[in-house]
């Protein structure tokens, strides 16, 4: 995609983020410096943004904002998910989705191989999936703030 500069007259905050939004890389102000046009345009070749101080503090403060309110959703999300099983097998969930392997599980754990695989196949059945790879995208699809995060794949 071509990266874009807009250059215009000042617009209001709402209007820039409009712009942003719909791809444009940047906005150079009319009465700005003209020798900062040629280094705007530069920028915005690299793929960089290019926009005034304020905007670039109203990005970061949204940027901020939505980090915090994704994770507190996660969070919640997670919490709500783990409820309804039990602590071990909780427990085994979090060593899965961790990577670690069913050796690994039982001995953080303290438990057997076996142990690790029974609570294993809990999981399984209460997930409705017949592997660990099918139970970790269920569980990430299940925790994740984008409704039906799968379907973007």
């Amino acid at each position: 995609m071509l990266p874009v500069l807009v250059y215009g007259r000042e617009i209001d905050d709402d209007q820039l983020m409009d712009i942003l939004n719909a791809g444009a890389r940047g906005y150079f102000v009319e009465n700005s410096p003209r020798e900062d046009l040629s280094r705007a345009l530069r920028e915005v070749a690299k793929g960089r943004l290019w926009v005034e101080r304020r905007i670039l503090e109203v990005l970061a403060v949204k940027a901020i904002e939505m980090e915090r309110i994704l994770a507190e959703t996660v969070r919640q999300k997670f919490q709500s998910l783990s409820s309804f099983l039990p602590k071990r097998e909780l427990q085994v969930l979090q060593g899965i989705v961790g990577g670690l392997s069913t050796k690994e599980i039982a001995a953080q754990l303290f438990l057997s191989e076996q142990s690790v695989k029974l609570h294993l196949g809990r999981l399984f059945k209460k997930f409705d999936v017949s592997n660990r790879s099918q139970l970790i995208l269920v569980v990430f699809d299940r925790i994740s703030p984008v409704a039906d995060i799968m379907k973007l794949f």
